[in-house]
């Protein structure tokens, strides 16, 4: 992504899409009958009603000239239902579709402050449909806000809100309007967009748009949108303009990885194998490596955290903090068996996750004649369809490569919390994720 470009992420589920139809299927005492009566109710994500005061406003904020992104909570198995409803349903192309990885149990809220922290400092506010939701990602540092509190807006009051005002700095005109309570859990009445149009600019290269908003009442039909040339993403080379609708929306935010290995303390945690993923925006990268770079003291061949002192240690912990990056750690423990199949181990876990987020790469720290290995397991994945993307493995001398000094300290960190000072992952707050195999 450019430096100009800003983000608004969409929760889809009791924004955009009413699943209310399909709850009767969520019935099960078991843990098995459970995970069976979720599987039966994601099998209708398809045939999710649309909601259309939430499709006014993501088509009022891709008309701002704001990238789109979609966020849920829905399992990776529903990526390609997903995707086929927004395009069919008319929604604007989304520069990525996020959702939970493989495994993922975690709670929602904790899904999508992982997906806020992947998307890092070009995210311009988050739309959801739950209030505790909208307040818990405000809490944590996110420009949140509600699908009510945006829909009852107007095209100018809404390009303010979304470049960092507040909903309640409206006009005074806006300010007085009553709003309308919800009927139901999904469907909203209120002021919605009735006509948008967006005028393509050469001169420019971007797009200026006019809106008319207006209260309605009783039924409500969809808003026509007239476009004097469409604005889309940026250009991939499998999709760009028109072409990025329906099963082929467009997935150009993409993540790069960072890993790095490590073992915990042998007589505290024994047993411990640990593999650190840290991701960010491709884009980010430059800017990765030059904070990582201005921490190597001039004694130091590279950034370690085995061997520094307790304040270098905070002080690393506060650089890594302060960068736009999520962590993925995953953890085996296994009695009696060698680095190398605890390696094979988080790998097998670690890079079919990686595939799904989406990353592109990961770069791990060389190990010299060994790195073939990590390489036939991806091949191995290939050949077994369990990978499919174009996600590659590659590998670089950890002294040449500041960036994968990030991986060195989430590790420490983790290994520091795991027995028993939890200090340093605390300001990691929730961007790492830890995942016990």
């Amino acid at each position: 992504m450019s430096g100009s470009e800003r983000v608004v992420m969409f929760d889809i589920d009791g924004g955009l899409a009413d699943l209310s139809a399909f709850t009767h299927l969520l019935s099960g005492d078991s843990d098995g009958s459970r995970r069976q009566a979720w599987q039966r109710f994601f099998d209708h994500v398809g045939q999710a009603a649309v909601i259309e005061p939430g499709r006014d406003l993501v088509e009022a904020v891709a008309g701002l000239g704001l990238v789109v992104v979609y966020s849920t909570t829905r399992p990776v198995s529903c990526v390609e239902q997903t995707r086929m409803w927004l395009g069919y349903n008319g929604f604007p192309p989304g520069r990525a579709l996020l959702c939970r990885s493989r495994n993922d149990v975690r709670p929602a809220i904790e899904v999508k402050t992982g997906h806020c922290r992947a998307v890092g400092s070009w995210l311009s506010a988050f739309v959801d449909d739950d209030p505790e939701v909208v307040g818990a990602l405000r809490s944590g540092g996110v420009r949140a806000h509600s699908f009510d509190e945006l829909s009852g807006l107007r095209v100018r009051e809404l390009k303010t809100v979304l470049a960092g005002g507040s909903p309640a700095a409206r006009t005074a005109k806006g300010a007085n309007r009553r709003r309308r309570h919800r009927t139901t859990p999904h469907h909203r009445q209120g002021r919605v967009a009735t006509e948008i149009t967006l005028t393509w600019s050469s001169a420019t290269g971007s797009a200026t748009s006019r809106g008319r908003w207006r209260r309605e009442s009783g039924h409500r039909t969809p808003p026509p949108v007239r476009w004097s040339r469409p604005r889309a993403p940026r250009p991939l080379s499998r999709c760009s303009g028109d072409q990025c609708r329906g099963d082929s929306l467009d997935f150009s935010l993409m993540l790069t990885a960072w890993g790095d290995e490590s073992g915990s303390q042998p007589e505290r945690d024994p047993d411990t194998y640990l593999i650190s993923a840290a991701l960010c925006d491709e884009d980010n990268v430059p800017e990765v490596r030059k904070t990582m770079e201005s921490l190597r003291l001039a004694t130091e061949k590279k950034v370690h955290w085995h061997g520094s002192s307790a304040d270098r240690r905070h002080d690393l912990i506060e650089a890594v903090a302060a960068l736009p990056l999520a962590g993925l750690v995953v953890i085996h423990t296994e009695a009696a068996v060698s680095d190398r199949r605890h390696r094979r181990k988080c790998l097998e876990y670690l890079l079919p996750n990686l595939a799904e987020m989406p990353c592109s790469h990961i770069t791990l720290e060389s190990r010299s004649h060994l790195d073939a290995s990590d390489v036939d397991i991806l091949q191995k994945f290939r050949a077994q369809k369990v990978i499919t993307s174009s996600l590659r493995v590659n590998h670089a001398v950890g002294m040449v490569e500041p960036a994968l000094w990030v991986a060195d300290i989430v590790c420490g960190a983790v290994v520091q919390s795991r027995v028993g000072n939890p200090t340093y992952l605390a300001k990691l707050a929730g961007a790492v994720d830890l995942r016990q195999i």
